[in-house]
């Protein structure tokens, strides 16, 4: 029994002393260490050799004890193990951590430090545009509105991109309380100092006015009505809407007065091929709310031009807010351009500016036929009746889609965004390569020319015939 006792307190010693130090080693079973040669065996394992030798003549009982401690002793080892591993994963996941969270603290405070900055010199900065500012920006200061009031009707027309940095320097310089009333007008490359002086300059006083811009209406009717609502000169809004860079040579020789535009900044203003009348059908119809000057200041001031700029660009941006995403995606399928599938939309406003888009798909679908073969043999003709009529009263022969294959150069005139969408998205399921309309502005569409030509004796016979497109 005392044996068997001492026994017992070397296992219990043995196992305290293994669960104090973590050794990374591999186990030997209770067969393998009683058969290993002397040289086989590390001290460790000779000492528990001799303590199996004595568990192999106790009891069983014994014998199974001490193997159970053994077993216990082992498994804390290989606990221990494997929460060393774990703590070392997590190590290094809060070191990867700490590494990327110092990277975007840098690289944000950086950003920010770029945004003022170049905010301040007027150059402007966004992740989404990059260095730049472009086009020509107008406020109205009206009485009793607050520096605060003025500094975000700055950022809400994107004259300024940190508010908080052009409050400072407003206040730090106490330009703050010299901002005048009336309508201000900035370039986009004003710094902070130009802007000051704009605000403390009185500004121009002008009456706000509605003005409806109808369906097909030219870049001619548009200016005509800029000029009768005292928006701007009609000859000014002219210029800017056709070659740009000639444009602008114009108005400085006319003004005397340098005046730093750069184009619109819309990109498909740019991949316009056209030079003369250039953003024909670009000018979005709608209602709109420009600022009108009085008529004793309209005669002598350059502001005409701005004013038109401004005007123009809120009907581009108008255009590229209904549609613009649209008729991008559209374009990407490579089979149109930006500016064929606006062309194209100017032909659905004269064929079906007043149908529902669904008919207006379609209508869109039988010029996508024609171009594209789809049911079609003929030539790539469109026939549409309402391009003579522009031809002839133009004299740009080039417009005849009779006498012409293909899509007209450019837009005929504004059209609706309906149109617009329908050129986004026509009716592809749509076979039609004919379509008329009756008198009451119902659309029939025909696969072949023998079920048009009975669709139109079918109408003359109801007494509803009364107008075809092709």
């Amino acid at each position: 029994m005392k044996d068997q006792s001492n026994l017992q307190n070397n296992v219990t010693e043995n196992s305290a002393n293994d669960d104090s130090v973590f050794q990374e080693e591999s186990f030997l079973t209770l067969d393998e260490l009683l058969a290993a040669e002397p040289s086989d065996k590390s001290a460790e394992d000779a000492e528990e050799v001799t303590v199996f030798e004595d568990i192999a003549s106790a009891t069983p009982e014994y014998r199974q004890e001490a193997v159970r401690k053994e077993q216990e002793r082992m498994e804390k080892k290989k606990t221990r193990k494997k929460n060393h591993r774990r703590n070392v994963r997590s190590d290094v996941i809060k070191s990867v951590v700490w590494i990327v969270s110092i990277v975007l603290v840098s690289l944000l405070a950086a950003y920010g430090i770029v945004r003022v900055v170049s905010d301040f010199l007027g150059i402007g900065f966004d992740l989404k545009h990059g260095f730049g500012r472009e086009g020509v920006h107008e406020i109205v200061v009206e009485k009793g509105d607050t520096a605060q009031v003025i500094i975000n009707k700055l950022a809400d027309q994107e004259v300024i991109n940190t508010p908080i940095a052009f409050r400072l320097y407003a206040k730090l310089n106490h330009y703050d309380s010299k901002f005048t009333q009336g309508i201000h007008t900035f370039n986009g490359d004003y710094s902070y100092s130009d802007i000051a002086n704009e605000l403390m300059t009185p500004g121009i006083k002008a009456a706000e006015v509605t003005v409806l811009i109808a369906p097909g209406a030219s870049l001619n009717d548009i200016a005509r009505l800029m000029e009768e609502n005292h928006v701007c000169r009609a000859s000014d809004f002219l210029k800017l809407t056709g070659n740009f860079s000639k444009g602008i040579d114009k108005l400085n020789a006319e003004y005397g007065k340098k005046f730093d535009y750069s184009d619109f900044k819309y990109d498909f203003v740019k991949e316009i091929p056209v030079e003369n009348r250039r953003l024909e059908g670009y000018l979005l119809p709608d209602t709109y709310r420009f600022y009108a000057h009085f008529e004793e200041e309209y005669a002598e001031m350059p502001h005409s031009v701005d004013f038109a700029y401004i005007a123009i660009d809120k009907m581009l941006k108008n255009l590229d807010d209904q549609a613009g995403e649209q008729l991008r995606k559209r374009a990407a399928e490579g089979k149109y351009t930006f500016h064929q599938l606006v062309t194209m939309a100017s032909m659905i406003q004269m064929e079906a500016g007043k149908a529902q888009l669904p008919d207006m798909q379609k209508v869109a679908q039988v010029f996508c036929n024609r171009l594209e073969g789809i049911n079609w043999e003929g030539p790539r003709k469109l026939q549409s009746d309402p391009t003579v009529t522009y031809a002839k009263q133009t004299g740009l022969s080039q417009y005849d889609t009779y006498e012409n294959e293909g899509l007209p150069p450019a837009p005929m005139g504004a059209m609706n965004a309906n149109c617009l969408l329908a050129a986004a998205s026509p009716d592809k399921n749509s076979k039609a390569t004919y379509f008329v309309t009756d008198k009451n502005g119902k659309f029939y569409f025909s696969d072949t020319l023998g079920q048009h030509n009975s669709t139109i004796a079918s109408l003359k016979s109801k007494g509803l015939w009364f107008y075809t497109t092709f």
